[in-house]
């Protein structure tokens, strides 16, 4: 069976260190700012250290649907999330963040 998938990577250099690139842009509560397709992000529960489940809202035209992902945590330059339970349709993003100087160049790849 021929599944179709999409795949974008970009990155982006932010004159800003590391470690607060890192924290603003991992903060559920801040997310929807920069990603405009997100309209929330609720923990549902802590799973370990640097594991998490959340429900994240997506703005998908006018409706808004809310699915489960698993959020990793490795700080300061991994941040990632895979949906869960929904088997052949299944998202998932990551980020790393790595120092360049005084800056931060920020990896992002979804799918």
């Amino acid at each position: 069976m021929n599944v179709w998938r999409y795949q974008i990577c970009e990155s982006v250099e932010i004159d800003a260190p590391l470690e607060k690139v890192y924290t603003l842009a991992s903060n559920p509560e801040l997310v929807p700012s920069y990603a405009t397709e997100i309209a929330r992000i609720e923990l549902v529960r802590s799973l370990s250290e640097h594991l998490v489940l959340v429900r994240s809202y997506l703005k998908v035209m006018w409706l808004t649907f809310g699915s489960l992902y698993r959020y990793h945590y490795r700080p300061p330059t991994h941040y990632s999330g895979v949906q869960e339970g929904r088997g052949v349709i299944r998202g998932y993003f990551t980020l790393s963040f790595s120092s360049r100087g005084t800056g931060t160049s920020v990896s992002h790849t979804e799918g």
